[in-house]
């Protein structure tokens, strides 16, 4: 029988994604998955520490692209280089959303054909798209966000097969 844990996902974003970061978390079962973002740095803690731990330990990287998101020097020169270290050597998953319009070319690891990583949201439509329009257009978007937390669950369980998910506990 494997065993139970749930999947610890980092959430990378820029300071100016925050509202995006704590709606997409907000759709995340707290039983079922372990979240982990900047806001878990307690009054004191060596931030700095804090957060390269918390790369090293994640089964999945949640990235929020958007032009602050490349824009960070503490994103690109601190957390990116790990998350892709570990991608390579099949220790985190990496999964990432367009949260907001970006050009997006010069970014070796969003373009490189057939050695790139696979995103979740289509840059040509970022959750922002679906902002501030009907009550379809807001579905959709809810939606999009239900499918992402079913994927990054599925993600997890493939990868660690050994690890039963907390769906699987609750009929036991």
């Amino acid at each position: 029988m494997g065993e139970s844990r749930k999947p610890k996902i980092f959430i990378s974003y820029s300071r100016k994604d925050k509202k995006w970061k704590e709606f997409i978390k907000g759709h995340f079962n707290k039983n079922v998955f372990d979240m982990w973002d900047d806001g878990h740095i307690e009054l004191g803690e060596n931030w700095f520490y804090k957060i390269r731990d918390s790369l090293h330990a994640a089964d999945v990287a949640l990235l929020l692209l958007s032009k602050d998101f490349f824009n960070s020097e503490f994103i690109a020169n601190d957390e990116l280089p790990i998350f892709l270290q570990r991608y390579k050597e099949g220790d985190v998953q990496i999964v990432y959303v367009f949260i907001r319009p970006y050009s997006y070319e010069q970014i070796d690891w969003v373009t490189k054909k057939g050695k790139s990583l696979q995103g979740y949201i289509s840059p040509d439509k970022p959750l922002s798209k679906y902002l501030n329009k009907s009550f379809d257009e807001s579905f959709k978007l809810e939606k999009k966000i239900a499918k992402l937390v079913d994927k990054i669950h599925s993600l997890y369980l493939k990868n660690n097969r050994g690890l039963k998910s907390y769906y699987d506990t609750i009929e036991e």
